[in-house]
C-alpha cells in the first residue's frame, strides 16, 4: 500500500513538473524495460524447470527479449530529437 502511495504522488509531481513529451519518453523506456526483464526472466524459468505451469513456444521470449531491447536501445540512441 505504501509502495503504491509514493509510487502515485512520484507519478503526480512528475506529471506537474516535466514536460509532456519527457513524461512519455521516460514511460517508453519503463515499458520497455520491462518487457525485457519479464522476457528474461520467462527463458530463465524455462530452463531451470522445463515443467512450468504455463505453456509458451521456446522463441516467444528469446524474439520479445530481442524486440523489447532493439527497442529500447532505438528509443535512447534515437532520443527526442
Amino acid at each position: 500500500m505504501r509502495a503504491t502511495v509514493l509510487i502515485g504522488v512520484f507519478v503526480v509531481g512528475a506529471a506537474l513538473v516535466l514536460p509532456v513529451a519527457s513524461l512519455a519518453e521516460m514511460t517508453s523506456i519503463v515499458l520497455l524495460s520491462v518487457f525485457a526483464v519479464v522476457n528474461l526472466s520467462l527463458i530463465m524459468l524455462k530452463r531451470q524447470k522445463a515443467e512450468a505451469p504455463f505453456r509458451v513456444p521456446d522463441w516467444v521470449p528469446y524474439v520479445g527479449l530481442a524486440a523489447a531491447l532493439l527497442a529500447l536501445a532505438t528509443s535512447l540512441i534515437g532520443g527526442s530529437g
